[in-house]
């Protein structure tokens, strides 16, 4: 799935939220118990060098959970095609300011893409 989006789609990270992708990357248990820590430090580089990072100068506020309200602030400030997440606080918004919220799987199927 990573392949097929990273082939299409440039993803947009703040640093903040960077920041917390590679946190669950390196500490949630689905993910620390199925890959190596290789495995995961490569697809951090990976998406570190083809992802392009944005500050926003608006901060909003939107979900329920304000910790996921930084998602929000860096889909805005570049009109992203969509916010993909597993996140129930970002996935009941189902879109914020004509920005989709979507998984990653739902996503793929709208564009076509599986």
């Amino acid at each position: 799935m990573l392949t097929i989006l990273l082939t299409h789609y440039v993803p947009i990270f703040s640093d903040a939220t960077f920041y917390e992708l590679a946190d669950q990357v390196s500490t949630h248990p689905k993910i620390v118990s199925t890959t190596s820590p290789e495995l995961r430090r490569e697809y951090l580089l990976s998406l570190q060098e083809l992802g392009e990072f944005v500050e926003p100068a608006v901060q909003w506020r939107g979900c329920r959970d304000p910790k996921d309200d930084k998602f929000l602030d860096v889909a805005c400030a570049v009109q992203a095609r969509a916010i993909l997440s597993g996140d129930k606080d970002l996935l009941i918004l189902e879109s914020f300011r004509g920005i989709p919220i979507l998984s990653p799987n739902a996503f793929l199927e709208r564009e076509g893409l599986c």
